[in-house]
């Protein structure tokens, strides 16, 4: 599954040669390894009203399958339940980018979400606390008082 640039949900068949599968309806309830795709009835919760497509930069689905994160237009992170269909999902909002978000993306343990920043050029590391619908929240990255050695 992807996402096209005119708004489409695209289906591949990725067995036969990445030919897009024509009926649409032989996907539409697979369950997939990952979710990154901005566009799908699983996450249109996640879109503001009067949203014009390309307020939403990223799109991250948790490996535990209970939450759903979004990088957005306007410097905030934003966490959801997922699934999320239904319109005006609620989500926690988090700032800490001085530009647009460009991409975000749950660690394996999902205990981390790692945001990237656009012209601030920062990755910021978010610690998931709870990880359940409804009680989940990110707590804001702290700066350490010197580099950290590798």
């Amino acid at each position: 599954m992807s996402n096209s640039g005119d708004y489409e949900i695209l289906y591949w068949d990725i067995v036969a040669g990445c030919k897009l599968l024509r009926n649409r309806f032989e996907s539409k309830d697979r369950e997939w390894a990952s979710y990154t795709c901005v566009l799908g009835f699983h996450v249109m919760g996640v879109w503001l009203e009067g949203s014009d497509g390309t307020d939403i930069n990223a799109l991250c689905r948790s490996h535990s399958e209970r939450l759903v994160a979004v990088a957005d237009d306007f410097c905030k992170v934003h966490l959801f339940q997922y699934p999320c269909p239904k319109p005006k999902a609620p989500s926690h909002k988090y700032e800490g980018h001085g530009s647009h978000v460009t991409n975000v993306c749950f660690t394996h343990s999902d205990s981390h979400l790692l945001s990237m920043g656009g012209k601030d050029t920062c990755i910021l590391q978010w610690r998931v606390i709870g990880g359940v619908a409804g009680s989940a929240s990110a707590a804001p990255p702290t700066r350490s008082p010197e580099p950290a050695a590798s």
